[in-house]
């Protein structure tokens, strides 16, 4: 397509989506490992932890984006022809009809949001500790697309952690009184406003992790990474905007 500004957002469309492809089938590939894993008695139980500690961080996250994503790319692409790509003529006007489906079945968005969002404040009330102490982690050995993942993990995690304390204003967060004096009724409410940025913020991160370490191995992924670091940087800088509570 010759005009520039739908040649932009066609453009912009294909790296989101052979960013959340490439997020996709690395997810899959622990899921595959994690499932034969699971049916072997002398399974390698590290490598058996790791792909299940993937999976259940994941599974929200890839439901959500995808199903999004889904509906923005049929919606444009509808945009694009106009009245005629409304018409049943057309394959795409089938395509946004039924990208509304994964919104749906298997839990709605806003669920897989909950999700995602409880599953990241559990386990920082876990252990708090360990959740700021990954904020100093060393970037020494790393490549510039990998050093670039975490200098967004530290922002993201620092941000989360503001807005966690705003939200749930824990008493203290040593042993047991985090788990005694964070979770209320009131308190969760006024984060559950956030769940669905959360969950983005999380979705857009792991895809650039993954993406980051697959520049390690397919040089061309270098490409990738950087075109969809450009894409979602001022995704991410709205998202902090919206947590300043």
């Amino acid at each position: 397509m010759d005009l520039p500004l739908y040649k932009h957002n066609f453009d912009q469309l294909k790296i989101e989506a052979d960013a959340y492809r490439a997020f996709f089938v690395d997810t899959l590939n622990s899921f595959e490992v994690y499932y034969r894993h699971e049916k072997l008695e002398d399974r390698d139980e590290k490598l058996f932890d790791e792909a299940s500690c993937i999976i259940r961080r994941r599974t929200p996250l890839i439901k959500y984006y995808g199903a999004e994503l889904a509906v923005t790319i049929s919606q444009k692409s509808i945009q694009a022809l106009g009245g005629q790509g409304f018409m049943d003529e057309h394959s795409v006007e089938q395509w946004h009809r039924d990208s509304f489906g994964p919104l749906l079945y298997e839990g709605t968005s806003q669920i897989q949001a909950l999700m995602a969002m409880k599953d990241l404040v559990k386990g920082i009330a876990k252990n708090p500790y360990c959740y700021f102490k990954s904020l100093l982690s060393s970037k020494i050995g790393l490549s510039k697309e990998e050093k670039e993942v975490k200098e967004w993990q530290f922002q993201l995690k620092k941000k989360f952690g503001s807005l966690i304390f705003k939200s749930l204003k824990p008493k203290n967060i040593s042993g047991y009184a985090i788990k005694a004096n964070w979770f209320s009724e009131e308190k969760n409410e006024k984060l559950m406003i956030h769940a669905e940025t959360i969950c983005q913020g999380l979705a857009y991160l792991e895809t650039m992790e993954v993406l980051a370490l697959h520049t390690r191995i397919d040089i061309e992924r270098k490409t990738l990474f950087w075109n969809y670091q450009k894409l979602v940087t001022p995704r991410f800088l709205q998202i902090f905007e919206t947590w300043k509570v």
